[in-house]
């Protein structure tokens, strides 16, 4: 079985991190970036850009920072299309 098809794995992960993960793939993609060019520029992996955005992971504050400048962001727009997507 999948890592994906597990029910407990799905109920494991919140709905920011969900929404966080749709607004950084949203974003990403808008850049032109692949999930290993903006692991690269984050000082991370592409596995981890992949499970933030498929919200297996939630960033911490240094990596919040590390992404937004990444992908040339204020920090404060992640965060509101952060609270847009929570809010729809």
């Amino acid at each position: 079985m999948s890592k994906t098809a597990n029910p407990k794995r799905k109920a494991l992960r919140s709905r920011e991190a969900e929404a966080f993960g749709k607004v950084l793939h949203r974003l990403r993609t808008a850049k032109g970036l692949s999930q290993e060019e903006l692991g690269f520029r984050s000082e991370t992996n592409r596995t981890y850009i992949s499970d933030m955005e498929r919200g297996n992971k939630e960033p911490c504050l240094t990596m919040l920072f590390r992404i937004s400048r990444a992908l040339e962001t204020a920090p404060s727009l992640l965060f509101k299309s952060l609270e847009a997507m929570l809010k729809s």
